[in-house]
C-alpha cells in the first residue's frame, strides 16, 4: 500500500465511521505489503470504533502484512483468526 493507497483508505474508513457500524470486517488478502503508514491508518480505525462500542475483524493478512501489525501494533492484534483479528 502506497501514500495513496494510505489516503484512500483513510477516507474509505472515515465514511464508514459515519455510518456508526457496530462490526467491520476488512478483508486485506489483495494486499502484499502495508507499511506503518497503513498499518496507523487501520489501529486508528480500530480504536475508534472500538471507542464506539463496535469491534473490527482483519482478515486476509499475508505474512509481511501480519509481520508488520505485529511490530508497529502488537497491542492491538488480540488474536488470531484464519489470517489475523483486530479487536
Amino acid at each position: 500500500m502506497d501514500e495513496g493507497g494510505v489516503w484512500d483508505l483513510r477516507l474509505e474508513l472515515s465514511g464508514l465511521l459515519a455510518d456508526k457500524p457496530a462490526d467491520v470486517t476488512i478483508d486485506l488478502s489483495d494486499l502484499d505489503m502495508i507499511d506503518g503508514a497503513g498499518v496507523g491508518v487501520l489501529v486508528a480505525f480500530c480504536r475508534r470504533l472500538r471507542f464506539r462500542g463496535g469491534r473490527v475483524k482483519v482478515v486476509g493478512l499475508h505474512s509481511q502484512s501480519l509481520t508488520a501489525f505485529l511490530q508497529l501494533a502488537p497491542e492491538e492484534v488480540a488474536s488470531l483468526e484464519d489470517s489475523a483479528t483486530l479487536s
